[in-house]
């Protein structure tokens, strides 16, 4: 099959690539509780939003170990882990920490994208970047990423509770790397719990044996019948470690704060970690659009302040005002809704991204060239959505506790930004392979009707060319595909259900052979629908059910009269006043 080199496809695709390292701090999830979902499972979500991301869903057997075997951890950077900037293939483990670690016995299997999705006992995870903390966290001598830690916990944990265990045993003997940040957060649910778990390191001052702990970390447990919003900024305030069902902390939580001046144990007011960690600033606008954003999706009667109003608020004992770390939605969440909110761009708000100059006349809510600059002495901001403009994937991970692990346990994944892209099912806990469409392909070339991230990504480029009328064919398509997994899912449920009782061999050979079979199929479909959307589309005409029609542009007069302006201002046009006949 004919390879088709980058350059070659669409010039616009290069400013699809372009990014900053702010756009790595753009991640976000929304962690659901059993009770506050539809059906009773708990689910969590994420964006992977950074454009050298990892795409690909790859899955690592179960194995035996025999006694005595060590473990060596490798660095696993999210940076450019399997290509360096310019296409040269690497290794994504980019080099050995120097740590090994005894090897259990028997080590589970899980799947994973940029960072593990899930493992055969249903424990997923999610990671957002820390924002809005202290730089003199920062430490050199640190051995391990969350990357890294991460993939030791799936296949170990059973519980999510278990991957907090060792996710922080092991940061704590061999010292926290941060990435972008000093702080990470995993979202880690299992079919029981949600958990947060913010994790940083403890500045230059810490090296490997002195005795203290590496790491300096706190987590918050989702209530069962609320849901959070996480968009990367610090979210744990106030805890109360005399109530472990709901939180947990390092043992340097309150004294490294103090140590370092943030916390003053004589000033009365109660230790809150996010007052501490971040100094008491208010959190990016990107996070805080984020934050709000959701809780106006999934919790609408809160009515909190918007992000330009409540940055100039107090809280509680004169703090900064903060958004809450989870509320009760409205009604309960399914997993319907969490793909929509994942796919929100602030329509309908004060900060809409499909509206404004920076759109253009089509309305595209890409802000690939930036969102913040400055004008003449005034500064022109502009929102970030939930979803990123350089997202590599969406997961709507769904763990099921009335079902054995191997059937409980469903990942929808969208490859590319989830506005454009598609969702399929995949029963992660108990598949044992996962089909090619989904394992392959880079950032670096396109072979044209193969994987699901290129043909998400195709989609989601060409939408740029006339946006506000190719999204209403996206929209069709993929409520073509993601109605019709809705609907079969639960039969599917049943057939694995009876085969599991019989034989589970035979359960996860089904679910392995339907899931793989639906996802080709989404993708084969989806091919064809972007040949779809060239012809219908070519020229910027709409071409069906006529050739060239010519579309009208939103908001048509005030883009004629930027033009006009545009004319006088720039070009230093200045036409006679004459006939229209004569142009």
């Amino acid at each position: 099959m004919k390879r088709i080199k980058l350059t070659l496809v669409f010039m616009v695709v290069a400013l699809f690539l372009l990014t900053t390292s702010l756009q790595a701090l753009g991640c976000t999830s929304f962690p659901t509780g059993k009770d506050a979902s539809v059906d009773g499972s708990t689910m969590i979500t994420i964006h992977q939003d950074t454009a050298s991301y990892e795409f690909h869903l790859l899955r690592w057997p179960a194995k035996d170990h025999e006694p005595g075997t060590m473990k060596r951890l490798y660095d696993w950077p999210q940076w450019m882990r399997w290509f360096d900037k310019y296409g040269n293939a690497t290794d994504p483990r980019h080099e050995f920490t120097g740590v090994e670690i005894p090897e259990v016995s028997h080590t589970y299997s899980y799947t994973m994208g940029l960072f593990p999705v899930m493992n055969e006992h249903q424990v997923s995870m999610g990671m957002s970047t820390l924002t809005g903390i202290h730089d003199a966290l920062w430490n050199d001598e640190a051995k391990l990423r969350i990357t890294t830690l991460s993939m030791v916990a799936a296949e170990r944990a059973k519980t999510a509770r278990e991957v907090i265990q060792i996710v922080t045993s092991l940061a704590e003997e061999y010292g926290f790397k941060g990435e972008y940040t000093p702080g990470k957060c995993l979202i880690i649910a299992d079919p029981n719990e949600i958990w947060l778990l913010h994790i940083m390191a403890v500045g230059p001052l810490w090296s490997p044996g002195c005795g203290e702990p590496g790491a300096v970390w706190v987590a918050q447990r989702v209530p069962d019948d609320h849901v959070a919003v996480f968009p990367n900024g610090f979210s744990i305030g106030e805890i109360d470690l005399d109530d472990p069902d709901n939180f947990m902390a390092s043992s340097n939580i309150k004294s490294l704060a103090i140590e370092m001046g943030w916390y003053d144990p004589e000033s009365g007011l109660p230790f809150s970690a996010i007052e501490a960690y971040t100094g008491g600033r208010a959190l990016p606008m990107g996070t805080l659009t984020r934050k709000w954003q959701g809780y106006q999706l999934i919790k609408p009667s809160l009515d909190l302040p918007n992000p330009d109003e409540m940055s100039t608020m107090k809280g509680p004992h004169g703090y900064q005002y903060r958004y809450p770390f989870s509320v009760k939605p409205d009604k309960k969440i399914s997993v319907a809704d969490l793909m929509k909110i994942n796919r929100s761009l602030l329509e309908g708000t004060y900060l809409d991204l499909t509206k404004g100059p920076l759109g253009g006349p089509f309305g595209s809510p890409t802000r690939t060239l930036g969102t913040f600059f400055k004008v003449d002495g005034d500064i022109v901001q502009e929102a970030r959505g939930i979803q990123g403009d350089v997202t590599q994937y969406t997961q709507v991970c769904q763990m099921r506790s009335w079902l054995p692990n191997e059937i409980g346990g469903i990942a929808w994944w969208a490859p590319g930004r989830p506005r454009t892209s598609f969702y399929t099912p995949f029963y992660l806990a108990g598949m044992d392979k996962i089909t090619d469409q989904y394992t392959t392909g880079n950032h670096f070339e396109m072979e044209w009707g193969k994987t699901a991230y290129w043909a998400a990504t195709f989609v989601n480029t060409f939408a740029e060319v006339m946006y506000c009328y190719i999204i209403e064919d996206v929209k069709k398509m993929q409520d073509e595909i993601e109605s019709k997994a809705f609907t079969i899912v639960p039969a599917i449920d049943k057939v694995a259900l009876e085969l599991y009782k019989s034989d589970p061999n035979k359960a996860r050979e089904f679910l392995t052979q339907w899931c793989n079979q639906f996802a080709e199929d989404a993708t084969k479909r989806y091919w064809e629908f972007a040949n779809h959307l060239i012809v219908k589309y070519h020229h910027k005409y709409i071409n069906e059910p006529e050739i060239a029609t010519k579309p009208k542009m939103p908001e048509e007069e005030y883009w004629i009269k930027q033009a006009l302006e545009y004319q006088k201002e720039v070009r230093k046009r200045v036409l006679p006043e004459v006939g229209e006949q004569l142009w």
